[in-house]
């Protein structure tokens, strides 16, 4: 049953504070303060990961602009998997909300990011392979499963940077 602080002069009840404190069939009942501060909450959370992705697409898209063999397989490389998942991060710990912990700015940043370099990998090594002729069916499992690996890599580059940008920023 739902706390009711009427009887203490408030004309709102009171939230549950945990859906695990209510019974199986009743339905906890936030006030509206309480509602608008979770989609407040939560448009936060989408505009955390909507600035990662977005930036994170962007450098990918400057980095299908040019050849590996241009920049070089060393520079390339640590363009694609540190500097755009590094600049995606910042700029989504920047938009983080002060009040979210290290471990929410880490996750929703490296699935922005995450995302993004996924995305990236699979149509670049499908293009390499298409490109190379059919090949074997085992690069059929292959380039998911290293387009995944390194989404996982820059997605935590990603994260590690918007969370401790956050973490500067609540300091200061």
């Amino acid at each position: 049953m739902p706390i009711d602080d009427r009887e203490h002069g408030s004309e709102e009840p009171a939230p549950i504070a945990h859906a695990s404190h209510a019974a199986p069939n009743e339905h906890v009942h936030l006030s509206h303060r309480h509602t608008s501060r979770l989609e407040a909450a939560r448009s936060g959370e989408r505009a955390e990961r909507r600035v990662a992705l977005a930036v994170a697409c962007l450098g990918y898209l400057v980095l299908a602009t040019r050849n590996p063999r241009v920049w070089g397989q060393g520079l390339w490389a640590a363009l694609a998997l540190l500097a755009v998942p590094a600049v995606a991060g910042v700029a989504a710990g920047l938009v983080a909300e002060a009040r979210s912990d290290f471990g929410e700015r880490l996750r929703r940043a490296a699935g922005g990011v995450g995302w993004a370099m996924g995305g990236y990998a699979l149509v670049s090594m499908t293009m390499v392979r298409a490109r190379m002729g059919s090949g074997t069916s085992s690069a059929l499992l292959t380039i998911p499963v290293v387009a995944g690996v390194l989404a996982v890599a820059a997605g935590l580059v990603g994260g590690l940077c918007a969370a401790g940008v956050s973490r500067l920023a609540v300091k200061e």
